[in-house]
């Protein structure tokens, strides 16, 4: 219960509910206050369109991502350990014939996680809890994928997180007590400053391992000007990762 409303209030300070929530509001309105209703509608409306273009929605994850973070030789830093964050399920997939499986951020970040086992030969943590009662916890379907589809051994399961900060916390719990303090840690570029903080301040020595940058430097010409869906999803998740450092800070 407590992880339902914490995640509606969470929503409400995001571009997609809270243009929704001016949208209803100014029409709620119309009657009585008609010039706030229509700046309301207007805002809404406008809100929705500017974040929705890959030009806008470019710029607002470049504030979070950081090319300069690309891990171009991962043996070099001389870790001691992967650790893999979790970011998402897929519930009852029919390919998997019903049961959850990792979603499509996880999946990304398994595969690089497994580039980097590969190439350097460190053990594996991998990190991820469940939000509700009685779904299996993101590491273990990280474990299965990795142990099952790749033939990659994972060394530790940190299962009981649900936040950054609780990633970092219960991860430092299971494998600082074997000395290890510095890792390359696996997760989304949009996510990386933000998982650095958490993992940082746990008392890790941190080299960042971005799996996927959203953000581009290339010139996308009409393409930019044109709304489209997964636009309006990236501007949604850095303006989420924006809220999640400000409040790491706090």
């Amino acid at each position: 219960m407590y992880w339902t409303i914490r995640a509606i209030l969470k929503s409400f300070l995001l571009p997609t509910s809270f243009f929704l929530a001016c949208g209803v509001l100014g029409l709620l309105m119309l009657r009585k206050k008609r010039r706030l209703s229509i700046a309301l509608i207007t805002s809404s409306l406008a809100g929705s369109y500017l974040t929705s273009l890959p030009v806008v929605s470019n710029i607002i994850v470049g504030l979070v991502e950081d090319p300069g973070l690309a891990l171009l030789d991962p043996v070099a830093p001389n870790a001691q350990a992967i650790v893999i964050l979790g970011g998402g399920r897929r519930g009852m997939a029919p390919e998997l014939d019903g049961r959850d499986g990792p979603g499509i951020a996880t999946l990304v970040r398994t595969a690089y996680g497994v580039d980097l086992h590969r190439r350097t030969k460190l053990p594996i943590l991998v990190s991820g809890g469940s939000v509700e009662e009685g779904l299996v916890p993101e590491a273990e379907l990280m474990r299965e994928s990795l142990e099952t589809t790749f033939q990659v051994p994972v060394r530790w399961v940190e299962d009981r997180s649900h936040n950054s900060i609780e990633n970092a916390k219960f991860s430092a719990e299971i494998i600082q007590r074997e000395g290890i303090r510095r890792i390359l840690l696996v997760t989304q570029a949009w996510h990386m400053r933000r998982a650095v903080q958490a993992f940082s301040k746990a008392g890790f020595d941190v080299v960042p391992a971005p799996a996927f940058f959203e953000s581009s430097t290339s010139f996308l010409g009409v393409r930019s000007w044109i709304p489209n869906a997964h636009s309006f999803l990236v501007s949604n998740l850095a303006v989420h990762e924006m809220w999640g450092y400000l409040l790491g800070h706090l």
